[in-house]
Parts: structure tokens; C-alpha cells; sequence
């Protein structure tokens, strides 16, 4: 009885040695362990700087709406602030496509990659956000934006009291002239 006691025991023990081994053994590096499948895509980021096209100095204060290109949901935009320098940076970004916009009190609202001649509100450029990718340099240059002031009378020179103003936005077309050549 002894005898076999001592032989289940061993068997015991070879069998628990085995599974030991079998758990410690290292997985192949190509096979993904479940921890690894449930571990969030890596995000990316996006940085730049914002300057004011008259003087070149950093815009503070200037907001930036980034915004999914497709978006799901209910998804709202990511925001970010510049600093003093007129630096910022958005972390953990979602891989896709994004439009940006720097919005900032006293300048003209741009999209990036927006040209100057382009009034309308243009989507400007879209931005692709891989995985692990960091999109540096994606400055923008902000137009100052202007101010009518002033009082309009009426021919007894007193003002006007109910008045409405309407600006108009006058664009100068560059003009492409054929020369002839005289033969």
C-alpha cells in the first residue's frame, strides 16, 4: 500500500513538474497573448505653433478645434490652447482623419492648409493621425481681422438711428496678359 501511495505521489508531482513547465515556457513573439489583444491601440499626437501674419509673434490664447473627418456618435472635438509662444499640442489622438481650426478674438478664423484667397469657410487641409505618429510643424498664420467704426448722419447731419450696414468683401484678381509676339 505504501508502495503505491509513494507511486501516485510521484506521478503527482511529475505531472504538476509538467504543467510548470508548459506555463513557463515563453510564447512565440508573433502570437499575440490575450493581455495584448485587449491593450488599446497606440494614439498619436499633433503639435505646432500659431503666429500673427503681420508681426510674427506667438498668438496666446488662441483655441484649437480638432475634428474627426468621420466622425461616430455623438464625438466631440478635441480642444486645445496655446501657451505664451503660441505652441500647442494635442495628446492622445485617436489614428484618423482630422480638419483643425485655430479660432483666436481679433484674427480671422483659419482651417489648416487653408489658403489666404480662400474666403469661404474652406475645410482646408485634412490631417492623418497613425498609429504612434507624432505630426509636428502644423503651424498656422493668423490674418488680423479688422473693425468698422463710425457714424453715418443723415442730411440734416444728425445720425442715423436704425441703420443697417452690410460689408462687402472687394477682392484684386491678379490679371494674366498674353504678350503677341509681332512677326
Amino acid at each position: 500500500m505504501r508502495t503505491q501511495t509513494r507511486l501516485l505521489v510521484f506521478l503527482e508531482l511529475i505531472a504538476l513538474g509538467a504543467v510548470l513547465q508548459i506555463g513557463s515556457q515563453e510564447r512565440p513573439t508573433g502570437a499575440p497573448s490575450a493581455q495584448d489583444a485587449k491593450a488599446p491601440p497606440k494614439l498619436g499626437n499633433i503639435r505646432g505653433r500659431v503666429i500673427a501674419t503681420d508681426t510674427g509673434a506667438g498668438l496666446s490664447k488662441t483655441s484649437l478645434m480638432l475634428r474627426s473627418s468621420e466622425p461616430q456618435g455623438r464625438e466631440r472635438p478635441l480642444i486645445a490652447k496655446t501657451n505664451a509662444a503660441g505652441e500647442y499640442e494635442f495628446k492622445e489622438v485617436k489614428p484618423g482623419r482630422y480638419h483643425l481650426r485655430a479660432i483666436r478674438s481679433g484674427y480671422v478664423n483659419q482651417a489648416y492648409g487653408q489658403k489666404e484667397s480662400d474666403l469661404r469657410m474652406s475645410q482646408g487641409t485634412l490631417l492623418v493621425v497613425r498609429v504612434g505618429e507624432t505630426l509636428s510643424h502644423v503651424d498656422f498664420k493668423l490674418i488680423r481681422g479688422g473693425i468698422i467704426e463710425g457714424r453715418v448722419l443723415d442730411s440734416d447731419g444728425e445720425m442715423k438711428e436704425t441703420l443697417l450696414i452690410l460689408p462687402s468683401i472687394s477682392l484684386e484678381l491678379p490679371t494674366r496678359r498674353k504678350r503677341l509676339a509681332s512677326r
